[in-house]
This record gives C-alpha cells, structure tokens and sequence, in this order.
C-alpha cells in the first residue's frame, strides 16, 4: 500500500537527482485521487527544458534511486512508462515525458 506521506517523501529523495537529469517529479494516479492505493505509486516525470535527458533517466537515474527491478518498460502517447518492483514487494510506474524537439 501507497500513502500520500510515502510518496511524497520519497519524491523529495529522488527530486534531485531526476532535476539533474533535466525533470520534475509529479503524483499521479490513485495515491493523487484517493490519498492511497493498494496496488502501485504512479509518478509522471516531466521535462524541464528541450535539452532534457530522458535517456540518462531511464538507463541510469531511476534503477538507482529506486533499486528495484524494472518489471517492464512500454510506450504511450508521449511517454515511456516503467514499472519497478521494490524489495518490498510494492511497485511504482513512473511515465516519463520525452522531450519534444522542434
């Protein structure tokens, strides 16, 4: 199970490490609606600038900062989500945002 509290306090560790790579963190999904969920935390990582690096976030940032296992990797519309599985059996899907060049 997700709380609002967990999640938000594991955004704020995360944060820095995912600006550096050019993003922000965002709640989304259940934990965003009802204050909980017992299935998985939904984050949204969102571009700072054009010149973001979602590559460097995908390969190298996140299977860091969460440690869990990437259980899968899809596209959709305008992002890649990945899922991790935690140590602690609890998942999270983060859908990054690729930068849109012009």
């Amino acid at each position: 199970m997700w709380t609002t509290d967990e999640a938000l306090r594991l955004i704020r560790v995360m944060q820095p490490e995912v600006m550096a790579a050019g993003y922000y963190l965002a709640l989304a999904g259940g934990v965003l609606n009802n204050g909980y969920s017992d299935n998985d935390l939904d984050l949204v990582a969102v571009p700072r600038t054009e010149d973001s690096n979602h590559m460097k976030l995908i390969i190298t940032v996140l299977p860091k900062l969460l440690g869990g296992d990437v259980t899968e990797i899809s596209n959709v519309a305008c992002a890649k989500v990945m899922s991790f599985k935690l140590s602690d059996t609890r998942k999270v899907d983060i859908s990054i945002i690729t930068p849109r060049k012009e």
